[in-house]
């Protein structure tokens, strides 16, 4: 799995077009994933933009805090790229235009799965279908490239319009956890409900699967 995923973390930007994943609508490319890579790191527009979408999106994600650049750029540098089993792609249009983000983590080599993650759209106004094509992609390459069995995503109970566009891409419910909400130090997590009747539940985080034919 090292051999796959650490090259696309450490093209440069002239060898960046062999390592992006074509994005086809038919016989159609229509945009690309290009891998965020070491290079990332010192483009300050790029952690900008990275850091606004995710700022923007902050309640489809189970923690909530104040998003800056810095941040983003630390949590890029040792949570995925220094890391073997997580990896993320800009989603771009067919003039590379940055449109959204998907990622994976948690790669698993040996029990053969992995995670959809950060997925996220961040321009509403380009590459119309853009993001159901980007994921579509991502999901053929996990299976085909990176030979797993089965990907796994999770999901909050009241993102419906979510829900339905994994459905779309073939990703089927499997659980339910429920959440309670908890607040420290600025940070808001929605947290596993255990064995504790006397509080409501107040979310659910649902775990979704898809399979390789």
């Amino acid at each position: 799995m090292k051999r796959i995923i650490k090259p696309l973390k450490e093209a440069n930007e002239d060898q960046i077009t062999a390592y992006c994943i074509p994005i086809k609508n038919g016989a159609t490319i229509a945009g690309r994933l290009r891998p965020i890579t070491v290079t990332s790191l010192s483009n300050q527009s790029e952690i900008e933009r990275l850091a606004n979408w995710r700022k923007n999106s902050q309640r489809s994600f189970t923690t909530q805090f104040k998003v800056t650049a810095e941040g983003t750029k630390k949590w890029l540098e040792e949570k995925i790229i220094q890391s073997d089993r997580n990896i993320i792609f800009v989603v771009e249009n067919s003039e590379h235009i940055p449109i959204g983000q998907v990622g994976l983590c948690e790669i698993d080599d040996k029990k053969k799965y992995c995670l959809f993650d950060n997925i996220l759209r961040g321009d509403p106004h380009h590459f119309k279908g853009g993001m159901k094509l980007a994921c579509s992609t991502l999901l053929f390459w996990c299976f085909k490239e990176l030979k797993m069995e089965t990907v796994y995503l999770q999901v909050l109970s009241d993102n419906e319009r979510a829900i339905q566009f994994y459905k779309d891409l073939g990703f089927q419910e499997i659980q339910q956890m429920p959440l309670i909400k908890r607040i420290e130090e600025g940070i808001t997590k929605w947290v596993p409900l255990y064995n504790q009747p006397l509080y409501e539940v107040q979310r659910y985080l649902i775990t979704m699967r898809a399979t390789r034919l």
